[in-house]
């Protein structure tokens, strides 16, 4: 296993957030109920979803970059505590005109969200039957308890540090692979968890806010 750090460049495709928090490279997005009462704040995480892409890692002073290769095979593994928090959509309902679902804005201010045309889509494709989006429909006088999610990214120029299986590809170019066959793939963007990472910078957080 190789232990590649650099910067984080896209190769051919860029992953996109219904939300606020895109595009990037490699995201993990966890949905929450939010709380009320005196210790207001969020439940467990109700679901996640994590995508990948292949992505290119620039190391500097290299005079090529290494192809990060993710496929329906590859096994790297990342999680909301390897990804930085970059979003925090508050404010998830549909309980506006056609049932469009809306988020943004400070906690509890729901005059401030936006419509977000694909969360619907995307809040059915994985919530994994925990937490159907029809629930968030108010009826009568019940009014639909909001959601939250936070967006944990890779994102188009971090520093991150990646391991993996290097291997000479058959046009000559560096890929790095997690196929298994020498374990599971492992990045991140947290420098708390490579202390390489921080002489390449620091990546955009939310407010700096790190890893939750």
């Amino acid at each position: 296993l190789v232990h590649l750090v650099g910067l984080a460049r896209p190769s051919e495709f860029l992953i996109e957030s219904p939300f606020g928090g895109g595009p990037g490279l490699a995201a993990v997005l966890t949905a929450h109920h939010t709380e009320a009462g005196l210790f207001a704040g969020t439940s467990k995480a109700l679901f996640r979803a994590r995508a990948v892409v292949s992505f290119r890692v620039e190391i500097p002073g290299a005079s090529e970059t290494v192809l990060v290769e993710a496929s329906a095979a590859s096994r790297w593994k990342f999680h909301s505590r390897t990804l930085n928090l970059v979003h925090t959509e508050n404010n998830i309902d549909r309980t506006g005109p056609g049932n469009m679902m809306k988020g943004g804005g400070k906690p509890g201010h729901r005059s401030q969200a936006v419509e977000r045309p694909d969360g619907v889509e995307w809040w059915r494709t994985f919530n994994k039957d925990k937490d159907s989006p029809d629930l968030m429909q108010s009826s009568g006088r019940m009014i639909a308890r909001s959601r939250v999610v936070r967006e944990h990214w890779l994102r188009d120029g971090d520093p991150v540090a990646v391991l993996g299986s290097l291997h000479r590809a058959e046009d000559g170019s560096l890929r790095l692979v997690a196929d298994g066959a020498d374990g599971a793939g492992w990045l991140t963007n947290d420098k708390s968890l490579s202390k390489a990472l921080g002489e390449l910078g620091t990546p955009a957080g939310e407010g700096g806010e790190g890893p939750s």
